[in-house]
């Protein structure tokens, strides 16, 4: 909604910030409301003896809460399963870095410039689950 009695100021501000987010290489469909869970893509099917982990790392507003499904050496999928962040930062980090740490088997990807305590948390907690699953995270570039 635009402010009222502000119609043309509004319009062009909205405007402004569409063609913004076009600029940047986005798709500004992604910026109209809250964040939904956000999985990543399997690399592959998890084979027998993988396990499915949840962790939570602090972000910007607080807590983000992942799951993970991995082993001692493979990354398989990761799940944002609850979050309380800015829904227009966390849309892009929640949405993006998921699938880059499957696709690189790494922690170590490069965060969403502009969403960096969300992007930290993602990590941190990915991090965690791999603690918790009792794996190394050295194997998985933290």
């Amino acid at each position: 909604d635009g402010v009222s009695g502000a119609t043309v100021t509004s319009t062009a501000l909205k405007k402004a910030v569409t063609d913004c987010i076009e600029a940047a290489g986005f798709d500004p469909a992604n910026y109209n409301g809250p964040v939904a869970a956000a999985a990543a893509e399997s690399t592959s099917a998890a084979p027998d003896g993988a396990v499915t982990v949840q962790a939570s790392a602090e972000g910007y507003k607080g807590s983000v809460t992942v799951e993970v499904t991995m082993d001692a050496s493979t990354i398989y999928s990761i799940t944002i399963v609850d979050q309380n962040e800015n829904w227009m930062w966390c849309n892009v980090a929640c949405n993006r870095l998921p699938a880059k740490m499957v696709s690189a088997n790494s922690v170590a990807v490069d965060g969403v410039t502009g969403a960096t305590a969300t992007s930290d948390a993602i990590k941190n907690a990915v991090v965690e689950c791999i603690k918790t699953a009792g794996f190394d995270p050295a194997n998985f570039g933290a």
